[in-house]
């Protein structure tokens, strides 16, 4: 990656281009720790709710408009990037989907929230939301469900000993989700649960479907078949 992103950096520069280019990166999703990924001290691994397989880290460079070195911390959602380039060449337009312009909040030097919440996910197994500081997680959020330090293999205790069902944290202060707070603050998992089923109703078919006997291994000499040849 760092040598294909190089590549670009040169032609852009051989081109008179580059002191005229906004450059963004940012991963999609959390390390796979089996991969040599790491996600330390957050918690989980890619494909999981945890942090660790969600929250990841963006740059923007621009000669231009961006202060070096500046942090900014407010909530962003991956759809927020559709906007917020629409935002960055002077676009407008009525509507961005579920994204939000950012670039303002970019630019400004600001930590400025201009999102409040945004979804995880929502499908068959498993939904989680993210409002203000408090994050709700509902159903398998996926495994591994620990904390795995750089030095440690991709082993992990076993996930969800007490067959939980639902996960609320306070990630400004537990960004590590260490606490589970569903119990003491059930108002606010009733809130966010409302949220999620609204939201549910107007989301794409999961792709987790229930089971169906016509896959059943029996019907195939004993071997699982999807149904599609």
């Amino acid at each position: 990656m760092d040598a294909a992103i190089g590549q670009v950096v040169a032609e852009l520069k051989a081109l008179n281009l580059y002191n005229d280019t906004i450059i963004i990166f940012s991963s999609d999703n959390g390390g796979e720790t089996i991969e040599g990924g790491n996600n330390f001290p957050l918690r989980g691994n890619k494909n999981t709710l945890w942090e660790g397989g969600m929250r990841v880290n963006s740059f923007v460079h621009s000669f231009a408009d961006i202060s070096r070195n500046a942090v900014r911390t407010p909530l962003f959602n991956v759809v927020d990037w559709y906007a917020t380039i629409l935002g960055m060449v002077g676009e407008r337009i009525d509507s961005y989907g579920d994204g939000i312009n950012q670039w303002p909040m970019i630019v400004n030097n600001s930590n400025e929230k201009l999102r409040e919440r945004f979804v995880y996910n929502i499908d068959g197994k498993s939904a989680a939301i993210r409002e203000g500081d408090y994050k709700l997680i509902v159903g398998n959020p996926g495994a591994p469900s620990g904390w795995i330090p750089p030095t440690a293999s991709s082993a992990a205790e076993p996930f969800n000993k007490n067959n939980k069902t639902f996960w609320l944290f306070n990630i400004k202060e537990d960004p590590y989700e260490r606490r589970d707070l569903s119990k003491r603050k059930p108002k606010i998992v009733h809130q966010l649960m409302l949220r999620l089923r609204k939201w549910a109703l107007s989301a794409v078919p999961s792709i987790h479907k229930p089971l169906d006997d016509r896959g059943n291994p029996k019907y195939f000499n004993g071997t699982f078949a999807s149904g599609w040849c």
